[in-house]
């Protein structure tokens, strides 16, 4: 899992491709979905897996009935 630093620049890490995912998340879309549609962004399929691992990890996604959901933290 790569962050940003002087020997890594932005583009390549793992942050770039958490908010790419972010930007990217389709209504009722499951995970095999999101990683056919964004392959290309990613080098390999652990990079993927890294990335949404974070995102589940920080709550900013859930799996509900195994389509990916955006958690919105700003409803009341």
């Amino acid at each position: 899992m790569l962050f940003p630093s002087k020997f890594t620049n932005y583009q390549n890490s793992i942050l770039n491709k958490m908010a790419i995912i972010i930007s990217n998340l389709g209504v009722n879309c499951s995970v095999s979905d999101l990683y056919n549609n964004l392959s290309s962004e990613f080098d390999n399929i652990v990079e993927f897996i890294n990335a949404m691992e974070l995102l589940f990890a920080l709550e900013l996604i859930n799996l509900v009935d195994e389509k990916v959901q955006y958690v919105n933290r700003n409803k009341k």
